[in-house]
C-alpha cells in the first residue's frame, strides 16, 4: 500500500511520531488536532477536508453542523440539570470533565455536567464523588446490549448504593444507552448533532413533544 496522504491523531503520541517518520520518507502526513470537545472537532472537519481539496464542503458541513445544535438547543431550552455521564455502570467508572465533547453535548442540551469543573478531560470518578454530586440524571453508555426492560432492571439493581442515594435514581431518571446510541454519543464526528439532541430529548422531553 503506498498512500497518497496519512492522516493521524494529534492526540495519540505514536501517530506523532509515526508521521515524522512518514514525512522524512516522503508520504504526506496531516496530523489533526485532539478532538477532545465540539471546536476541536470542527477543526478536524476543516483540515480533513481541506487536504482533501473540499474546503467548500467543509464550510457547508460546519455550517449546517453549527445550524442543527442551535436548533436543538433553542427547542431544549436552560434546564441546568445536573447531569452525571457514565462510560459504565461500575461503581467507579469513567466520567468526561472540562473541555470535552461529552460535556459540550450536555451544555447544548441544556443541562450542566456534574464534573464540568474538573480539568481532566476523561477520568476515574469515585462513587463517593458521585454521591456528592447528586446528580438528578445519570446517562450510562453501556458497552453491550440491554435486552428490553428486564435487562434495564437487572442493571439499575446492580447500581452502587451511593448511585441509588441519588435524585437521578429515586426520580427513574437513570438513562442506559448501548448499540448505536452509545456509539453515536462517543466518536467525535458529525454526528454529534444527532448525539445533542438525544440528549436534549432526555433533559427535556416536553420541549419536544410540544413542538411535535
Amino acid at each position: 500500500v503506498e498512500p497518497d496522504l496519512v492522516f493521524c491523531d494529534g492526540g495519540v503520541g505514536q501517530h506523532v511520531i509515526m508521521a515524522d517518520k512518514l514525512r522524512k520518507a516522503g508520504v504526506n502526513c496531516v496530523v489533526l488536532y485532539d478532538a477532545v470537545d465540539i471546536g476541536a472537532m470542527y477543526d478536524n472537519l476543516w483540515i480533513i477536508a481541506s487536504a482533501l481539496g473540499m474546503s467548500d464542503s467543509a464550510r457547508d458541513l460546519v455550517v449546517k453542523l453549527r445550524g442543527s445544535i442551535d436548533i436543538v438547543s433553542g427547542i431544549a431550552g436552560e434546564t441546568n440539570k445536573r447531569v452525571f455521564a457514565a462510560l459504565s455502570a461500575d461503581p467507579s467508572p469513567w466520567t468526561a470533565g472540562s473541555d470535552t465533547f461529552m460535556s459540550d453535548i450536555i451544555a447544548n442540551a441544556g443541562g450542566r455536567n456534574v464534573f464540568e469543573s474538573q480539568s481532566s478531560s476523561w477520568f476515574m470518578v469515585g462513587k463517593e464523588q458521585i454521591y456528592i454530586k447528586q446528580p438528578q440524571v445519570i446517562i450510562v453508555l453501556s458497552a453491550s446490549n440491554v435486552d428490553g426492560d428486564s435487562g434495564y432492571d437487572k442493571l439499575l439493581d446492580r447500581l452502587d448504593p451511593m448511585w441509588k442515594s441519588t435524585p437521578a435514581y429515586e426520580n427513574g431518571e437513570v438513562y442506559v444507552l448501548y448499540g448505536e446510541a452509545a456509539d453515536v454519543m462517543q466518536r467525535p464526528g458529525p454526528r454529534l448533532a444527532e448525539a445533542t439532541e438525544l440528549v436534549a430529548k432526555i433533559l427535556n422531553q416536553e420541549a419536544f413533544i410540544d413542538l411535535d
